[in-house]
């Protein structure tokens, strides 16, 4: 359900299927979110998976514990069980479309 002030933008499945990511913006503050496919209530916006001031393009790790996404300038690797992000490259161009290799050790973009 969409309300005002607020838009959804892509979503991808995990690699088990057992949740969804999608990107949000409420309000103008952009985050990438992720929920349980079966059930469940969406979590607050302060419990975001992603919360940044340009959450861009995203996928996910193999095993499904993190999300890997493009933030103007860098790609992130931000665990969904908190914590602080990762940086994995620092460009001075703008970066875009990540995709984990199936081993997770590499990100191309």
């Amino acid at each position: 359900m969409c309300t005002r002030g607020r838009t959804l933008g892509a979503a991808l499945l995990s690699p088990d299927g057992a949740q969804v990511a999608f990107s949000t913006s409420v309000n103008g503050v952009p985050s990438i979110m992720a929920v349980p496919t079966g059930a469940g209530a969406e979590p607050a916006p302060e419990q975001a998976a992603v919360v940044d001031p340009s959450p861009g393009p995203f996928a996910w790790t193999p095993d499904g514990a993190a999300l890997v996404f493009a933030s103007a300038d860098r790609l992130i690797r931000t665990p969904l069980t908190g914590g602080p992000g990762q940086v994995i490259v620092q460009h001075a161009d703008r970066l875009s479309a990540p995709a984990v290799s199936p081993d997770g050790t590499r990100v191309a973009y």
